[in-house]
């Protein structure tokens, strides 16, 4: 009987070794197929495209160790320069160029862009309700029409109230960045010597305006929410706080606060005059779709495509406004650092109704205390 045994013991482990080998096997015949072929479109592909990938990763810092990535992030990055190259024939208002972004694939990039309005877009007041919102924060005078004649063009660049380009990384928290943007300008707007050099804190928004108040850290949040919170709690600075790009604890230290707000008003509207006499008080956040390749590409001119998109998943800051050749143009403020489109800026066409790439569905503004 324990011969039987025995026996039937080494006939399973045979059967188990042999199972293991196929298995074994048919894995390395797999990934030699996808090697070979990986390897084949290496040989096909021309130099110059190797090359120019070559100093893409160089420049931006990226190494992919395996050569199945190399070869997937290769195609990618070929795709987008394609589509670069007929972009850049079709339109003459504006240029595409490669970036940061060439070699991620669209669902990479948009899970980056994570703005999520408080409301649904086709409930935001009207800029002629916004006044009600203003009497409860017990000041009108921020939004008084503009009675003068307006400027042709406004750039607050030019007054030095715009604070350095910052880069937001791989978490979706371009809500805080518009926000501190928005917050510092206008500080420095009410006085310039108190609070030169002024930079706050992004991660503090991130760690600490979520849950109670609404957000969700680098999964996306609304600038809303964010002043939300300024109401209650002073925000800190850069130094005191610094962004490390990724959900953590809330660590904030009211003793370290600077400066905290009176509250927000929030509107939509049709009509791009409006937009202008509140941009002609001080920079302003809005929410806009960076979702097309249009944005993600984006180098330089102004962006006159409507098929940027009007879905609301990017917050950015408007700066200002001008006029070329005809076309008027918004001036954002991107956080996507200085190397994406106009050293980190972006000009859009002016236009009434939901606006190119939806930038009048959504504005924010602090009112400071």
């Amino acid at each position: 009987m324990r011969l039987v045994k025995l026996a039937l013991q080494s006939q399973k482990c045979l059967l188990i070794s042999f199972t293991l080998g196929v298995v074994s096997a048919i894995f390395l015949f797999t990934t030699y197929d996808s090697y070979l072929d990986d390897y084949l479109y290496l040989q096909n592909i021309d130099n110059q495209s190797k090359l120019e990938f070559s100093n893409f990763l160089a420049s931006n810092l990226k190494n992919y160790q395996d050569l199945q990535t190399f070869v997937q992030r290769l195609k990618i990055f070929i795709d987008n320069k394609s589509f670069i190259q007929k972009s850049n024939k079709e339109n003459k208002d504006f240029q595409l160029i490669q970036n940061y972004f060439s070699d991620q694939t669209e669902q990479e990039y948009k899970q980056t862009l994570t703005l999520k309005t408080q409301k649904n877009v086709k409930n935001i007041k009207k800029i002629e309700q916004v006044v009600d919102q203003l009497k409860n924060l017990g000041n009108t005078n921020a939004f008084k029409t503009i009675s003068k004649a307006m400027p042709q063009s406004l750039d607050w660049r030019y007054s030095n109230i715009v604070t350095a380009i910052k880069n937001q990384g791989s978490c979706g928290s371009c809500y805080a960045f518009a926000s501190t943007a928005s917050l510092e300008s206008l500080l420095l707007l009410q006085d310039k010597n108190k609070f030169k050099g002024i930079d706050l804190s992004e991660q503090q928004l991130l760690d600490c305006s979520d849950n109670y108040y609404g957000n969700s850290g680098c999964r996306g949040g609304d600038m809303y929410y964010a002043f939300a919170y300024l109401k209650q709690n002073k925000i800190q600075s850069e130094s005191t706080y610094p962004y490390i790009g990724k959900d953590s604890l809330c660590r904030y230290d009211a003793n370290k606060g600077i400066i905290n707000i009176k509250g927000q008003i929030y509107f939509s509207t049709d009509n791009t005059t409006l937009i202008k006499e509140q941009v002609l008080k001080g920079p302003i956040t809005v929410g806009m779709d960076a979702s097309s390749p249009y944005f993600r590409q984006y180098s330089s001119g102004i962006i006159t495509t409507t098929k940027c998109g009007t879905s609301l998943n990017h917050a950015v800051i408007i700066i200002g406004y001008g006029l070329d050749k005809g076309l008027e143009y918004w001036i954002i403020k991107n956080q996507y650092g200085t190397r994406w489109g106009e050293r980190g800026f972006a000009r859009i066409k002016m236009q009434n109704g939901q606006g190119i790439c939806g930038l009048n569905q959504y504005i924010v503004i602090p009112v400071l205390n």
